[in-house]
């Protein structure tokens, strides 16, 4: 089944360099948890991490 309408299309309200990225929520999101599982890795004391801080730092040495 086609669709006659046209699709969705940004249309910024200022003006930004071309370069910017846009970035969904759920990106937003993930970076977001990202950013707090470094913090925390790194203000954590080794024998007081989660395990799963513990296996996100295997998975991403392994990479």
């Amino acid at each position: 089944m086609t669709s006659n309408r046209r699709p969705s299309v940004y249309l910024p309200t200022r003006e930004y360099p071309s370069e910017q990225i846009i970035r969904t929520a759920k990106t937003n999101i993930l970076l977001d948890q990202e950013h707090m599982d470094l913090e925390g890795e790194s203000s954590a004391l080794p024998h007081r991490r989660s395990h799963r801080q513990t296996a996100h730092t295997c998975t991403r040495t392994l990479k």
